[in-house]
């Protein structure tokens, strides 16, 4: 395919433990409109449907985005200790980053904001099931607790390993400073727009 062609371009010297945990690579304008080229014209990279169409106007936006992203899950994975707040599956600092999600609870583009508040430390398939609305959390009892939506039964979640299991009413391993514990508002949110339940 034309794109990973283009996309493996990194040296071999730099594959594995060198690009440290990044799967992705800056590329330049030149290769952008290489790639995007032998891909048909399938989308203007300077005319995104509801971005800015000054180049320079959106690409701020991205860098901007990118410094955020990054400093929102630094935050979020820091005061959770680099463990899941689901499983307890915890990871050095170091290993975080391939490892550990920091999942807005309500996102950015819903009125949500980049603060841990609003943040979530979640394993990856943990995330996906949180973002898919087959979990949820909420305060019982002034801590919050898993809810879990009777589609995650039909989802027959079984692999060599056994059987992803997540018991309902389980406490959520939280932050040792309350100040970061999740904004039951966002939780609130999050079960009334998002959950299946």
């Amino acid at each position: 395919m034309p794109f990973e062609v283009r996309l493996q371009a990194v040296p071999r010297a730099r594959w594995g433990s060198a690009l440290q945990g990044s799967s992705v690579r800056a590329i330049g304008a030149a290769e952008a409109a290489a790639i995007l080229g032998e891909a048909g014209q399938l989308v203007d990279p300077l005319h995104l449907p509801g971005q800015p169409d000054a180049p320079a106007e959106r690409a701020t936006q991205l860098v901007l985005r990118s410094v955020r992203d990054r400093g929102f899950r630094a935050q979020v994975l820091a005061a959770y200790g680099y463990r899941c707040a689901v499983t307890g599956f915890s990871t050095p600092p170091a290993e975080s980053r391939a490892l550990l999600d920091a999942a807005h609870i309500r996102p950015v583009a819903q009125a949500g904001g980049d603060h841990v508040r609003n943040g979530l430390a979640l394993s990856a398939t943990l995330h996906r099931l949180y973002d898919g609305g087959l979990i949820t959390a909420e305060y019982r009892g002034g801590r919050p607790e898993l809810l879990t939506s009777p589609d995650l039964g039909n989802l027959g979640l079984t692999g060599p390993g056994g059987t992803l299991t997540l018991t309902p009413g389980l406490p959520l391993g939280l932050p040792v400073d309350s100040r970061a514990w999740p904004d039951p508002d966002a939780l609130a949110w999050h079960r009334s727009q998002v959950f299946r339940g």
